[in-house]
């Protein structure tokens, strides 16, 4: 094998931080699993009092806010079942960049359909 001692430093160095990574969503995700199962009954009433807010000021010809909740809620609650599903190292893959570009082109198109059919949006 002809590795140098520099390849194996890089090779070694990457590692660690890609340990250190996964290590830092594995502890931002118990807190938030901590911070959500203590106050998930509070934070149910404030996503729907946003909701009803929102859709108030839709139903009134504003309804950007609408959208934004609506865009959040589908962006937001499809990568907590991800993570849910398949853990917080999926958070540390290469290759999330481009699912959460591809997840954002969906929810986009997504809440356009949804603010269309509801006539909100022409």
């Amino acid at each position: 094998m002809n590795t140098s001692f520099l390849d194996l430093i890089t090779d070694e160095l990457f590692k660690i931080f890609n340990d250190a990574q996964i290590q830092a969503y594995q502890a931002l995700w118990d807190g938030l699993m901590i911070f959500l199962s203590s106050n998930w009954i509070s934070i149910i009433f404030l996503l729907l009092f946003f909701l009803a807010v929102s859709l108030i000021k839709a139903i009134n010809g504003r309804w950007g806010m609408f959208g934004s909740i609506i865009y959040n809620y589908l962006y937001w609650g499809i990568l907590f079942i991800l993570g849910l599903i398949f853990g917080p190292k999926i958070f540390a893959n290469t290759f999330v960049d481009i699912l959460l570009f591809i997840l954002y082109i969906i929810c986009y198109w997504l809440v356009g359909k949804i603010l269309r059919e509801l006539n909100f949006k022409r």
